[in-house]
């Protein structure tokens, strides 16, 4: 039977309308789960960043979770339902602040090129000023609870090698376009220069008087010009 509208072809067209609403709330509903998921992590991350400045006045040790719903003014109701326990914060609020050096990093290097890209990177993620020293000192302290769980070890080495990586690929990129000696083994000074830049900023936060950031930008720089010219 014939339809006015659609004539023999009916059937389709009601079939693909059909196909077609559904596709449409299926994306409405993906959207909203992502947009929803988008949330959550920011609600997840802001506590984290509210646990990194309760930490840096009380120590790891010496703050609860309700330190931080105060903070925030927030219940410890509503903290409890992103963190089911201290340790959990803690490790999310690491990773944040792993992460927002890691950002650092890229966004230095992406405004330099050559040998000055390698410096300003790593110049990037020192702990020259007070945020940056803050940030050093309360990842150091919750860097320990990493070092007893196999998984969050796994964890903060994938982090790392990320560092090493990103170093490895801007020494390749000013390889390939003669900048740097083709001798030169990346991936080798790429985690030397992890492994002096945590080192340097590791001394920096514990003795900031004899390591100001002027005297941590000349060593950094002399020990990158050290690598960079074997």
């Amino acid at each position: 039977m014939q339809n006015y509208y659609y004539g023999n072809n009916y059937n389709l067209s009601t079939h693909a309308l059909r196909n077609n609403y559904h596709s449409n709330k299926n994306q409405r509903c993906l959207r909203l789960y992502v947009a929803n998921a988008l949330k959550h992590n920011e609600k997840k991350d802001l506590f984290a960043r509210s646990a990194v400045r309760v930490i840096d006045k009380l120590g790891v040790g010496g703050f609860t979770l309700r330190d931080v719903a105060s903070d925030l003014n927030v219940t410890t109701g509503s903290l409890q339902y992103y963190f089911a326990s201290k340790e959990e914060l803690l490790t999310h609020a690491k990773n944040v602040l792993f992460d927002d050096l890691a950002e650092k990093l890229k966004v230095a290097g992406a405004k330099h090129d050559g040998p000055r890209k390698i410096i300003e990177m790593a110049l990037s993620v020192l702990p020259t000023d007070e945020r940056a020293a803050i940030t050093w000192r309360v990842y150091i302290g919750l860097l320990s609870l990493t070092l007893p769980d196999k998984k969050m070890r796994r964890e903060q080495a994938r982090r790392g090698r990320n560092w090493v990586e990103r170093f490895k690929e801007a020494l390749c990129e000013s390889q390939a376009k003669a900048e740097l000696s083709a001798n030169l083994d990346a991936e080798k000074a790429a985690i030397q220069l992890v492994m002096y830049l945590e080192g340097l900023s590791t001394n920096a936060v514990t003795d900031p008087d004899f390591f100001t950031a002027e005297k941590q930008k000349a060593l950094l720089k002399s020990f990158v010009n050290e690598i960079l010219a074997n």
